[in-house]
């Protein structure tokens, strides 16, 4: 469908731009990058109307049928399943009783709302529930709300869940059941029974559909720093993820097929290990190389995961709303909170008040993950295929996160901003590529009415006189002299650095904790090796972004660009600042480049059954 045009200058520019966009796809070097990745209009006749099995997910498949401990759980689920909705009341119904008798007994009044309130709250839920003699398994896979989700946003098949209508009774198990919950609960005070039992759930769904914990990740991404381990906790669920979703692929119910980029990436998480190996505790430095190889390896399960297009729709939707409500968070502490000033020269920039953190300890670390996901969010304004309720999503998401980057005043974050955005609408369609062409017409003349504190900010980059752009300086300094001394690293984390970089820091720059520069930061952690290797990754994601650009369908080609146009942003803030230094950013950015590759292998699929 051809775009209507607004005017005979986006007309013009849109033509330019479409011989441009041309000349750039018959080049050889984009050509030749398709080899590395199957061509969706050539993944039919691929491999004919399937995919055979390999011979380790038949093994799978068959140790799967014979285990005992699989199989009890099939049998206990179709057990729960095919009970009452009755039998589950009286479960709720007598729990509640005696654990509401059992407590006015024991302590002759309810001291706190902790003891009462489930109990109350077991019996109102067990009403309903006892008047209805049809199965769990019927309910559920009838029910409307229930039962879409399951089948229609999880993809599980309903012949998974096939019970009979009616449901068998079994009130007095329930009974003792209930006795015996009630029993723990009044003896020991705890309703560890309950959450055992709940979380067991939770647990075999997510090994049903690793994808819900993905999208579970991506939205609750910036509030694990609430916690007060953030990063074991995210490695604990980056290795749930690859536990569930690493089983689904040796059963065959996932992909797995490496090309160079992804060979290459595995690569870099193993150099990181070794280098940690080789220095052992001295430093710490085994520790650092373990986390962040696994913290790499999550490149995979999230890369074949994103390749199905709706699972890739709904995890760029989880990140715009990450974003959205994380940058909310910010603006509102701009504006209604007292913001501290540890973070900014007074001398110099007094009237920018306090730098904003939103979710995390640090307004640096904060911009480097909204330059993660603002492309995300400026993608989905320009899909076709989104309603206007999602437009109007994606709008909010876009201008919050914006703004919020803004109000962390961090100059290179600001950079990264304007350089993904800019080669995103270059590389978007013909049409981005013409309002591009007329975009500084239209933004020159508004550059006055921005706010003093933002132009004076802004114009500060580059300054000398600056006191932090002058401590990277020498900071970059003293890291070169270390590097010429030892160029193949210095071992990994804070202790490794912080032990060998005083012999040759600049006056005044002895107790930098990281070399501000992610470069230069890799250089020092794994040396040449390490630095080649990683510019040969962003050679190959870049390529395989342009190839993407100019190849792959407009559905597709937002999220891959919002991929790109992330680790993009990301790496223009990385040229003044370490944004690895906090370790969930690395996993981010591992996150964008399966965002980037999971497109290109999206035809290899399209036959497979998955759940």
């Amino acid at each position: 469908m051809r775009h209507k045009r607004s005017s005979m200058l986006l007309f013009l520019a849109e033509r330019f731009a479409g011989r441009a966009s041309r000349v750039l796809a018959g080049s050889a070097i984009l050509g030749g990058l398709s080899k590395g990745y199957l061509k969706i209009e050539d993944a039919q006749t691929e491999r004919g109307n399937g995919i055979r099995p390999s011979k380790i997910s038949l093994h799978c498949l068959s140790a799967r049928e014979r285990s005992f401990l699989l199989g009890a759980l099939a049998k206990l689920g179709r057990f729960f399943l095919a009970s009452s909705q009755s039998s589950y009341g009286g479960f709720l119904m007598l729990y509640g009783a005696f654990s509401l008798l059992g407590g006015f007994f024991l302590d002759g009044f309810f001291h706190d709302v902790n003891s009462w309130a489930l109990p109350l709250l077991s019996v109102i839920l067990a009403v309903p529930l006892l008047t209805s003699s049809k199965s769990l398994g019927f309910s559920v896979r009838n029910s409307f709300f229930i039962g879409r989700f399951l089948f229609e946003f999880c993809g599980l098949s309903e012949e998974e869940i096939e019970i009979a209508e009616e449901g068998r009774g079994h009130l007095v198990l329930f009974s003792l059941f209930a006795a015996l919950f009630a029993l723990f609960r009044l003896l020991l005070t705890s309703y560890l029974p309950l959450l055992m039992g709940v979380l067991f759930l939770i647990l075999l769904f997510i090994l049903a559909v690793p994808e819900i914990l993905m999208l579970g990740i991506l939205v609750l991404f910036p509030f694990l720093s609430l916690l007060p381990h953030p990063t074991v906790t995210l490695l604990c669920l980056l290795l749930l993820l690859f536990l569930a979703w690493g089983w689904k692929t040796l059963c065959g119910k996932r992909a797995l097929e490496l090309s160079l980029c992804d060979g290459l990436i595995l690569s870099f998480g193993v150099l990181y290990l070794l280098c940690g190996l080789a220095d052992g505790s001295r430093y710490g430095s085994l520790t650092g190389g373990a986390l962040i190889f696994l913290l790499i390896l999550s490149y995979l399960p999230f890369q074949s995961m994103l390749f199905r297009p709706v699972w890739r729709r709904r995890a760029v939707v989880a990140l715009a709303l990450g974003g959205l409500f994380c940058s909310t968070l910010g603006v509102w502490q701009y504006f209604f909170t007292e913001q501290e000033l540890r973070w900014v020269d007074a001398s110099r920039f007094f009237d920018i008040g306090g730098r904003v953190t939103a979710t995390f300890s640090n307004p640096n670390v904060l911009a480097v993950y909204l330059l993660g996901v603002l492309p995300f969010s400026f993608s989905g304004l320009f899909k076709e295929q989104n309603s206007v309720r999602m437009r109007l999503f994606f709008s909010a998401a876009f201008l919050m996160e914006l703004l919020c980057l803004v109000l962390t005043w961090t100059r290179g974050a600001w950079l990264g901003a304007i350089c993904a955005i800019f080669f995103f609408l270059l590389l978007y369609n013909r049409q981005s590529r013409g309002w591009l062409l007329l975009l500084p017409a239209f933004l020159l003349p508004t550059l006055p009415l921005l706010p003093a504190n933002v132009l004076h900010r802004f114009s500060s980059i580059g300054m000398l006189t600056d006191s932090s752009i002058r401590y990277r300086l020498y900071t970059w300094r003293g890291t070169l002299r270390m590097i010429s001394q030892h160029p193949w690293g210095v071992g990994i984390g804070e202790r490794a650095f912080g032990s060998i970089y005083p012999h040759f820091a600049v006056s005044g720059t002895e107790n930098v904790m990281h070399t501000h520069q992610i470069f230069l930061q890799l250089l020092t952690e794994v040396g040449i090796s390490g630095l080649v290797m990683f510019l040969l990754i962003l050679v190959c994601l870049f390529l395989s972004v342009l190839y993407g650009a100019t190849h792959l369908e407009a559905s597709a080609r937002g999220e891959l660009l919002g991929g790109g146009c992330g680790i993009l942003g990301v790496l223009v803030m990385g040229l003044f600042d370490h944004v690895w230094y906090h370790r969930g950013m690395l996993a981010l950015f591992w996150i964008l480049a399966a965002f980037v590759s999971a497109p290109l292998v999206e035809g290899k699929y399209k036959r497979r059954e998955w759940n």
